[in-house]
């Protein structure tokens, strides 16, 4: 291209205004004085002009169906998560609580009276010959002071 066709080019036209707006804005800076129009032309930005067709909302419906989807989905996980982790826990439960009865059979049973007689702990027991009785009044120990 040649010089001519440049300085004709409507970029180049913009990029000229733009860098001598610039040089203004600079200069002006510089000195301190700004004024309402380089301040308001230095805010403005370009409009940009959004339009959206019937594809697009139907597209923002579906992809909005399928986030919906998959929180209810996430959801319904955790709570049949939840009720398999408390099946568990209650199968466990009843578990121990017949394992807690059957230890408190054995338990009972050790302690019965025809077990401690058949089991022969008595016969190593001797009688007692000399009772002797402690009144509530009197001290049950007495030091012995030489």
């Amino acid at each position: 291209m040649s010089q001519l066709s440049l300085s004709r080019s409507p970029y180049r036209n913009g990029f000229a205004q733009r860098s001598l707006w610039d040089r203004r804005s600079r200069s002006s800076l510089r000195s301190g004085i700004v004024s309402n129009q380089s301040a308001a032309r230095a805010v403005a930005l370009p409009k940009i002009n959004l339009q959206f067709g019937p594809v697009t909302l139907i597209m923002a419906l579906a992809v909005g169906i399928v986030l919906i989807g998959m929180a209810y989905l996430a959801h319904f996980n955790q709570v049949a998560t939840k009720g398999y982790d408390l099946r568990k826990l209650e199968a466990d439960r009843q578990q121990l609580l017949s394992e807690n009865e059957i230890k408190d059979a054995r338990l009972a049973q050790s302690k019965s009276m025809n077990n401690i007689i058949n089991t022969g702990r008595l016969e190593g027991m001797k009688k007692a010959s000399d009772i002797i009785f402690v009144r509530g009044d009197s001290a049950i120990a007495s030091a012995n002071t030489y």
